[in-house]
């Protein structure tokens, strides 16, 4: 089989392993390398810690109720953030790096995928001294279990600028 964008011969199941492509919708964009995956992972651990640490020195402050009450529309603002992002693929980390998820079959990931991929594929990914985070790295589709697990790649999102893809 040949890659329908650089036209090389494919070995791997998802994505060309030569341009990165998503062979079942190539024009979503191609596979994140394993250093941006982690600079997403890095920062949505720095925007929920963000989150909390905000909140809880509104809450445990200086007693003021309109701190109080600050503090409790932050914590539902993040969290209704994170339920957005999830619904479109993303988490705070991946939309501030222009990545996406995607199902293996080409579709867009939903609100239930990201859901599932998240909290049980992301425990399975970590319970074995996180060797599934690290499985990305000599994967040829640069799948993590989680990704495995919900069928899932993570795609640099292409952007069109005047009709055109890049």
């Amino acid at each position: 089989m040949k890659c329908p964008a650089c036209e090389s011969e494919i070995q791997e199941k998802y994505a060309c392993g030569r341009c990165g492509v998503l062979l079942a919708n190539p024009g979503a964009g191609v596979i994140a390398s394993p250093g941006r995956r982690l600079g997403g992972y890095i920062l949505d651990f720095a925007v929920i810690a963000g989150f909390y640490a905000v909140t809880m020195l509104a809450v445990t402050g200086s007693g003021d109720e309109g701190l109080l009450l600050i503090g409790v529309l932050l914590m539902v603002a993040g969290v209704v953030g994170s339920f957005i992002l999830l619904a479109r693929g993303r988490s705070y980390g991946k939309w501030l790096l222009g990545m996406r998820t995607y199902r293996v079959t080409g579709r867009p990931a939903g609100f239930w995928t990201m859901l599932f991929r998240e909290t049980i594929g992301k425990f399975v990914s970590g319970i074995v001294l996180s060797l599934g985070y690290l499985w990305l790295l000599w994967d040829r589709e640069h799948q993590a279990w989680h990704d495995k697990i919900a069928g899932t790649v993570v795609l640099v999102v292409r952007k069109r600028v005047d009709g055109v893809v890049r």
